[in-house]
This record gives C-alpha cells, sequence and structure tokens, in this order.
C-alpha cells in the first residue's frame, strides 16, 4: 500500500485542506491518506494553536472520507516540538513494507533544506509537492534540485488565518469549514479571542 502523509497544523482545517488532499488522492497513485495534525511546528508561529486534542477532533470532522485516516501521532506530544523525520520514521515502522509519500505545499518545498534531517526523510518517503497560490517554486541548479512529484491542487483563496479573524469577528464561517467543525468551534469556545 502507499500511503500520503498530510500534516499541518489544520488551525482549524477547512474546505481547502479537505479539497487539495482529494486531489492529491485522485492525481497520485497513494491509497490512503493519513492526516496528521502537528503538535508544534519548529518552523511556524505557534501562538494561536488551540490544544492538539482539539485540531485532532476538528480534522476527523472534516476527512470523513474512507481514503482518510486521521493520527494522533503528533497530538499525543502536546506542548512538545515535534520533528516531521520523527513522524515519518515512526510511520515506517508501523507500516512496514509500505511506501510512504509526504504531501506537502509549494512554500514548504521551497525551504524544506531548512527542515531537520531532511535527506533522512526523503530516504524515507518521497515528495509530493502541491501548488499554492502566490507561492513561486524557487529556480534551483540541477544539483540543488529535490526530487518530488508536482500535483496541481485547486487553489481556494482561504486560509485558516482567515477564518480565526472570522471567528473572532464574529462572522460566519458556513461553507468555510464543515458544519461539524462549525459546530465543534462554538461549543468549544474556539478562536474567540
Amino acid at each position: 500500500m502507499i500511503y500520503g502523509i498530510f500534516g499541518g497544523s489544520f488551525n482549524p482545517p477547512h474546505v481547502a485542506h479537505y479539497i487539495a488532499a482529494r486531489d492529491v488522492f485522485e492525481q497520485t497513485n497513494v491509497d490512503k491518506i493519513i492526516v496528521i495534525p502537528s503538535s508544534i511546528s519548529p518552523l511556524k508561529d505557534n501562538e494561536s494553536l488551540p490544544d492538539p486534542i482539539h485540531r485532532f477532533e476538528m480534522c476527523k470532522k472534516t476527512f470523513t472520507d474512507v481514503i482518510f485516516s486521521v493520527s494522533n501521532i503528533e497530538s499525543k506530544h502536546a506542548g512538545k516540538v515535534t520533528y516531521t523525520i520523527n513522524t515519518i520514521r515512526e510511520l515506517a515502522n508501523s507500516h512496514a513494507g509500505n511506501k510512504l509519500k509526504l504531501i506537502i505545499g509549494a512554500d514548504q518545498y521551497n525551504q524544506f533544506r531548512k527542515w531537520h534531517e531532511y535527506k533522512q526523510i526523503l530516504e524515507l518517503a518521497k515528495l509530493v509537492v502541491m501548488n499554492r497560490g502566490g507561492v513561486k517554486m524557487h529556480p534551483r541548479k540541477s544539483s540543488e534540485i529535490i526530487p518530488a512529484d508536482f500535483v496541481k491542487v485547486t487553489n481556494i483563496e482561504l486560509s485558516s488565518t482567515q477564518i480565526r479573524q472570522r471567528i473572532k469577528e464574529r462572522k460566519s464561517v458556513r461553507y468555510l469549514v464543515s458544519p461539524q467543525v462549525e459546530n465543534y468551534i462554538n461549543k468549544n469556545n474556539l478562536y474567540r479571542r
């Protein structure tokens, strides 16, 4: 089996995340996509992250199709920095005999060499790179090219930051997140401050 690994802060997960992951599934040979909400990313501002368990639960409410499974492999490390290489190693052990593909956006591909132990990641998983609106791929010399499959996903101008801002301003997020996620956000009073 070939597993796609789709990680991110998912703060909150929204329709553009779902559509991008679905596009990757439809355009590649992955059999299943494992969605992994991160604990604390070493390359991002983590100030506005709610408890990883909330993001894990929201991902379960977003990625409901049979082609997805949502993993708490990083959520269980709440409050600690997690590195992709550790997650990949754990998945390689638990899915021995299967292939792994790490799904990332063009923005992350452009800074992939900054990732902790990025060469070891490439030994365990092949990269699948999604286009992102407004992000250009940095030209590289042939000796600097990181091997990857490039996938054109539906570009929807939507970000988790925009959704959090709308919630803070008491604006509707209907159709931007699933109804189940909207209810979860309201029930748990997330993103109001």
